[in-house]
């Protein structure tokens, strides 16, 4: 066991927002206010060090926590062993996917607009990556972007641009994610099988796959046939019988029967596809929260800690965007979920 690495995740973990930060931040009359507020806390006063805080707009926060996001990654990874290390830098691996679609959505942009890039992904590109970032950000058509990367990622995105330089961006993102999740699957099924790692991912697999789901069939009306090339895999505790009655279910009550039958049954009383959304964040930060109290495997443990954080920025983002639009507290607790009281 890791003990030094598992000890300095909890200590971060221990620095993290409580609802009582939450419901704070929702008492802010402003976003310079949310920005001064979080320097003030101790899980962001690196974040926002040296950093002028009049006129700062979201933006600007958002680059910020994305930032410390990733250096509290680096933070951690230091002292692991070659295999740990390995899959936790694949954890990591999400930034580098954010980055492509970026590229792809903006190859038209010039180097005065791309600028903030740079410093929030040239140090993990450069370490744990083999996307040519310098390319990459410089990109002025799609296909300079399929030439700045690798192996499986350079092929999607190569077959994804057409002959007249328009791109899928649906179908590529996904097939992306698809690659992502194929390539952290072999390595766990080879090196960590019985990690809680390992149980941690397949959660989240699932997860992902009934949201999924859902937000095909709902959102954009798409037939089971459809929905198939967009599941991940392998599963987890679902199988391919149930995957196919979600696929087919008709409407929202046959989806959530089909649910009740399953490893997930705590889905079962939603009743629109944000509560759906909202549930499974809650359960993945319920097992990410539990796995940094009791895991004894670093991997697990970062990786915890990593679905923990990513979740509480968007929850942060949510609050000081309500805040900028001057949305009442009551009506921004509803979108993060905390209680009205203090805890």
């Amino acid at each position: 066991m890791n003990y030094a690495v598992i000890t300095k995740a909890k200590a971060m973990y221990g620095k993290r927002l409580k609802d009582s930060d939450i419901n704070m931040l929702c008492d802010c009359r402003s976003v310079e206010d949310c920005a001064a507020f979080l320097r003030s806390h101790p899980a962001y006063t690196k974040a926002f060090e040296g950093t002028e805080l009049r006129g700062i707009r979201l933006s600007r926060i958002e680059m910020l926590l994305k930032r410390e996001y990733c250096l509290e990654f680096e933070r951690l990874i230091k002292g692991m062993s070659e295999k740990e290390r390995k899959l936790t830098q694949m954890f990591i691996g999400t930034y580098e996917l954010d980055l492509i679609m970026w590229a792809l959505r903006n190859t038209g942009l010039d180097a005065e607009q791309k600028a903030p890039l740079p410093p929030l992904y040239v140090p993990l590109i450069r370490k744990y990556s083999k996307t040519d970032f310098d390319l990459l950000i410089n990109s002025r058509t799609r296909q300079q972007v399929a030439q700045a990367l690798n192996g499986h990622y350079r092929n999607i995105v190569e077959k994804s641009v057409s002959d007249d330089g328009e791109t899928d961006y649906f179908t590529t993102e996904n097939e992306l994610w698809k690659a992502f999740y194929a390539s952290l699957s072999e390595y766990i099924e080879k090196n960590f099988k019985k990690d809680d790692a390992a149980s941690m991912f397949g959660t989240c697999v699932d997860l992902y796959n009934i949201m999924r789901i859902f937000r095909l069939k709902e959102y954009f009306g798409f037939l089971a046939d459809q929905i198939s090339p967009f599941i991940i895999r392998p599963l987890y505790k679902m199988n391919d019988d149930t995957v196919s009655k979600l696929c087919t279910s008709s409407g929202i009550r046959e989806f959530v029967s089909i649910l009740k039958k399953t490893h997930y049954k705590q889905l079962c009383n939603i009743k629109n596809g944000e509560q759906l959304e909202s549930l499974c964040n809650e359960i993945m930060v319920k097992k990410a929260s539990k796995l940094l109290h009791f895991s004894t495997s670093a991997p697990a443990v970062i990786y915890a800690y990593l679905i923990y954080k990513s979740h509480e920025i968007d929850k942060i983002k949510t609050v000081i965007e309500s805040v900028r639009y001057n949305l009442s507290r009551e009506m921004i607790e509803s979108y993060v979920g905390t209680k009205a009281k203090t805890n």
